[in-house]
């Protein structure tokens, strides 16, 4: 997931340079330097919990996984050439 934020949030650096050098009248011609930033990942969240007995089959208590939604954010800074 992370990997698909910083691969989104590149996508839309390429998308945004290519209007603009429509725009302005030039071609892109390469990248200079990338960088990334702020790539978030909100952990899952988990509980401990025990059966009616306070404990299970092992004798440790039982634990209950609560994956819940993630979300994942990325930024990144792309310095492009033109001509």
């Amino acid at each position: 997931m992370r990997d698909e934020a910083i691969d989104h949030a590149l996508e839309n650096a390429d998308d945004e340079a290519a209007h603009i050098a429509d725009n302005r009248g030039v071609e892109l011609t390469g990248t200079k330097s990338v960088s990334t930033s702020n790539v978030d990942v909100q952990p899952v969240q988990y509980e401990t919990s025990a059966d009616a007995s306070g404990s299970s089959e092992s004798g440790a208590p039982s634990t209950d996984i609560d994956s819940g939604p993630v979300s994942v954010h990325a930024s990144a800074t792309v310095v492009y050439s033109f001509e």
